[in-house]
This record gives C-alpha cells, structure tokens and sequence, in this order.
C-alpha cells in the first residue's frame, strides 16, 4: 500500500512544457529511491551534467536549492538564483529556477548538495512507499487515487501524515513518524 500526498496543481504536466516538466519515454511518473538520515528524507539528484547529488525533500522549503561555496560564489560574482537543468532519474526539469545556497544555510546533520523545496515539489502527487524505501513523483495529471489508506512503514516503522492546508507546509520525520504540518 502506498501512500499519497497531493501537492495541488490539477494541470498535468504534460500540458506545462513551457515549464520544462518532462518524463523520459512517455511516462507519467518516476520511481526514486529515498533514505534518510537525522530524521530527513533524502533523494539523488542530478544538476546539469553531474553526477549523483544528494538533496533533501523538504516541502516547507520555498525554492528549490542548489549548494555553492559561498567564498567562490562573492569571488565570481556568482549569481544568487540561477536556472538548471534538474534531473530526478528520467525526469528532466529544464529551467528550473534554484537557489544557490550553502552548507551553513541548510540544517546542519547530513551533508547534502541541495534542496528539493515547494515550488518543485507542487507540480508533482507525490507518494512514499516506506516499505520499499521508494518515493513515486506522479504527474498529477495522471494520478487516479490520492487518498490517504491507513498507515504505512517508512524504514519498518510505522508513521502517521498530518496534511494542513492554506499554508507552506514542512515535512518532518521525529523518530517514527512523520508529520506534515504549517
């Protein structure tokens, strides 16, 4: 059983193309690998042309951030938001707008390369099937049943998922459960 947390929009991605949003191969969603650390959720992510990144979900984050070294960033008049192509296995984001941050910017714990914030994440049903360590990024287009069903393991543990609406939400992991909350 998989559980489902929509996050808004009711336009399918395929018809915001102007947007960037695009699966590989005519799907409709992509199946991530996600694992956590220090209470956070974690997933891999590619920027650009790089490698594996890691990068922390975090739906009460407004944008979607990219870390730099803040020193090479003032010394090259590096710009402070920037757009990227953002790459979650086949889903390609093109121009996706970030935010360049760095490590003292984000929570310390867990060294991460970014973050995946709200304005990514609301284009998107997302659904964690904690039993198989997975996270389901569905077009919402395409997606047929989001609602919630019980409870369901994250890393063999059972969690509880409060949804509040009408404000940015954070999503929070204490011990075994997790919690949406404004």
């Amino acid at each position: 059983m998989s559980m489902a947390i929509g996050l808004l929009p009711t336009v399918p991605i395929t018809a915001q193309t102007k947007a960037g949003l695009t699966f590989a191969h005519g799907q409709h969603m992509v199946i991530l690998p996600f694992y956590t650390s220090d209470h956070r959720i974690f997933i891999k992510a590619r920027v650009n042309d790089s490698g594996d990144l890691d990068f922390l979900l975090d739906p009460g984050a407004r944008t979607t951030g990219v870390q730099v070294d803040r020193a090479v960033a003032e010394s090259t008049n590096f710009p402070l938001t920037d757009t990227v192509v953002l790459w979650l296995k086949t889903l390609k984001i093109a121009r996706q707008r970030i935010t360049w941050v760095t490590q003292k910017d984000l929570e310390p714990g867990h060294p991460c390369s970014g973050v995946l914030g709200y304005g990514f994440l609301r284009n998107f049903v997302l659904r964690f099937d904690g039993k198989h360590g997975r996270l389901i990024v569905t077009d919402p287009g395409y997606f047929e049943d989001n609602t919630l069903k019980g409870k369901e393991p994250l890393n063999g543990q059972n969690l509880m998922l409060l949804l509040r609406e009408g404000k940015t939400v954070t999503l929070h992991y204490p011990r075994n459960y997790m919690i949406v909350s404004d």
